[in-house]
C-alpha cells in the first residue's frame, strides 16, 4: 500500500545576486514541509521535481530535477533549476513534486517575482527623439563653463562659520533653521531634546548569505574542518531576533564504504569562533553499493538573541568517534545540490 503524502508549500524564493547583472543565475530555493502517514516525515527521501506551464496537463518546462532530500521534523530545502528561459515575463508556472513513486496533487504555482533586470518601462528609452537635447535645444547651452563666478571665492569661504560645513572634526558651534522635509540616510545622533514632528525609521529585515566555495574532507576522529566559503560576519542591532539557516550536502570519497562504520559527518554551527557549537546535524550517507555514488543533505534552522554588535558564524564538519571512512562535505558552485549555503537574517523584535 502507498504511504500518503501530504505536501505543503511555505517558502519560495529565488537567489540571484544584486550586485552585477553577470552574476544572476537562474536558479532558486524551494523550502516546503512534507508530512508521512499524517506525522512530520523525517530521514532521506527521494524526491523529483518538474515544471509545466498549467496546473494539471500541459507542456514540462526545462528537465527533471531528482533529488536525496534529507528531511527533518518535515521541513527540507532543496536548490532547482530549470533554465534560464524557465520563467518567461507573464508566463504561469507550476511545481510538480514526486515522493518515490508518489507524484503529489495538485501541481504548486510559483508565485516568486524574478529580480526585474530591465524594467518593461524602459523600452520607451529606445524611441527617444533625441537624448543629447532638451526640448530641441544642445545640452551645451545649459551648462556655462566660462563665467569666472563659477570658480573664484564668494562669501561664505571655505570654513565660514555661515554654514553648517561637512567634517568629522569637533562639532560646530552654529544654529540652522530648516523649513521643510529631508532624508538623512546615515546615522543620526542627537544630543539634546527632540521635539515636533520627527520621524525615526524602524528597524526593517536583512539577510546576509554566503555559499559554499569548495569542498572539505573530513576523515577518522578528525578535529573540525572549516568549511570553505561559509563564513559570514554580521552586525546584529540591538532589540533584534538572528535566524540563522543552512543547508548544503555530502558524498563518499573514492566509493570507499564500510558496513559497519557507514560514511557520513557532522556539521557544526560555531559563533563567534567559540569552542562549543551552537547547533549540529549528524548526515549519514545512504546504504547503497559501493559503485554507485552516495550523496546526503544537512539542513538546519535556530533563532538566537544575541548582544548588539559584530558576530561571526561559522559552519564546520567533522567525523563521530564511529565514522572511520572518508567524506567530501559541500562543494563550490559547479555542483549546486552539494553547495553548502548560510544564511543570517536579523528581525526586529
Amino acid at each position: 500500500m502507498k504511504k500518503p503524502f501530504v505536501f505543503v508549500i511555505f517558502s519560495i524564493f529565488l537567489l540571484l545576486s544584486v550586485s552585477a547583472v553577470a552574476a544572476q543565475t537562474s536558479e532558486f530555493t524551494y523550502q516546503g514541509r512534507l508530512t508521512d502517514n499524517s506525522l512530520p516525515a523525517s530521514g532521506n527521501y527521494s524526491m523529483k521535481f518538474r515544471l509545466y506551464d498549467a496546473v494539471s496537463g500541459g507542456t514540462q518546462i526545462g528537465a527533471e530535477v531528482p533529488v536525496l532530500v534529507t528531511i527533518t521534523g518535515g521541513a527540507f530545502s532543496v536548490t532547482l533549476d530549470f533554465g534560464a528561459n524557465a520563467f518567461p515575463a507573464g508566463g504561469e508556472r507550476w511545481l510538480e513534486v514526486q515522493v518515490g513513486t508518489t507524484i503529489l496533487a495538485p501541481r504548486q504555482k510559483m508565485t516568486a517575482a524574478p529580480l526585474a533586470v530591465r524594467a518593461l518601462d524602459a523600452n520607451r528609452a529606445d524611441v527617444a527623439d533625441n537624448a543629447l537635447k532638451l526640448g530641441g535645444t544642445p545640452a551645451d547651452q545649459y551648462v556655462l563653463t566660462t563665467d569666472s563666478r563659477l570658480t573664484d571665492a564668494r562669501p561664505p569661504a571655505a570654513g565660514s562659520g555661515n554654514y553648517i560645513q561637512n567634517q568629522n572634526a569637533a562639532p560646530q558651534s552654529a544654529d540652522f533653521n530648516i523649513n521643510g522635509s529631508g532624508t538623512i540616510a546615515g546615522n543620526l545622533t542627537v544630543g539634546g531634546t527632540i521635539s515636533g514632528n520627527v520621524s525615526i525609521p524602524s528597524l526593517g529585515q536583512s539577510t546576509t548569505t554566503v555559499y559554499g566555495t569548495g569542498r572539505a574532507f573530513v576523515c577518522c576522529n578528525s578535529n573540525y574542518v572549516l568549511l570553505p566559503g561559509l563564513t559570514a560576519t554580521v552586525n546584529v542591532p540591538a532589540n533584534s531576533i538572528v535566524l540563522v539557516s543552512t543547508f548544503g550536502g555530502l558524498s563518499d570519497y573514492n566509493f570507499i564504504y564500510s558496513t559497519t562504520y557507514p560514511p557520513g559527518a557532522i556539521v557544526s554551527l560555531f559563533l563567534d569562533d567559540q569552542t562549543s557549537p551552537a547547533m549540529s546535524q549528524m548526515a549519514n550517507l545512504p546504504d547503497l553499493p559501493k559503485q554507485e555514488l552516495r550523496v546526503a543533505n544537512w539542513s538546519m534552522t535556530a533563532f538566537y538573541e544575541l548582544p548588539a554588535g559584530s558576530h561571526t558564524f561559522t559552519l564546520k564538519a567533522t567525523k563521530s568517534d564511529q565514522l572511520y571512512s572518508y567524506t567530501y562535505v559541500s562543494h563550490d558552485s559547479s555542483n549546486p545540490i552539494l553547495q553548502g549555503r548560510l544564511m543570517i537574517t536579523i528581525l526586529k523584535k
